[in-house]
């Protein structure tokens, strides 16, 4: 293994810029990240040697894609770690039998909410109104799958009867919209 092997690995977006572009990115984040502070940034990334050169260097680079792109994927990994370190806080908090059940619990919980393979777990004050037992559930299922099954052919002369349907087109008196046998 070699000492290259060991060392982390360095993000895609940042090996897209030169030494000097990761020297204003890292001194922008350590100032939290805004722009606001691109003008010190690039004054520490050695852009310029005033401020007022150094704010017009930051932004330029802050409209460029690379330096964006960069900047996203820094925030996201800053992130990640915190979202790493807010879980160990709260697993620390909820395998100490020292600390109080309701901080135990609360912890728990919270770990429980986040966790994607159960999501939320729904609300203790939740009302579930069911009518009914189980035998008329299933009478009221049966009746439903025999009403499925029960197909009705619908279409003109479909019967052998040779009668197509109530309403022939002979029967109907298209003046007064009644059939003549109502008449």
């Amino acid at each position: 293994m070699t000492r290259r092997d060991r060392l982390p690995s360095v993000p895609t977006a940042l090996r897209e810029l030169n030494p000097q572009q990761c020297l204003f990115l890292a001194a922008l984040i350590e100032l939290g990240g805004g722009p606001q502070n691109g003008g010190e940034a690039a004054l520490t990334a050695g852009y310029a040697d005033n401020y007022e050169e150094a704010e017009h260097a930051a932004r330029i680079l802050l409209k460029s894609p690379k330096i964006m792109h960069a900047l996203k994927d820094a925030i996201v990994h800053r992130f990640d770690i915190a979202a790493s370190a807010a879980f160990e806080t709260l697993l620390e908090i909820c395998t100490n039998k020292k600390e109080p059940a309701r901080a135990r619990i609360s912890a728990a919980k919270e770990i429980f909410d986040r966790a994607p393979s159960y999501g939320p777990v729904p609300s203790r004050s939740m009302n579930l109104n069911v009518s009914g037992g189980f035998e008329e559930l299933l009478d009221k299922l049966d009746a439903q799958d025999k009403a499925a099954a029960e197909v009705v052919d619908v279409t003109p002369g479909a019967h052998d009867s040779g009668h197509t349907n109530d309403t022939d087109e002979a029967d109907y008196d298209e003046d007064d919209h009644t059939r003549d046998d109502d008449a």
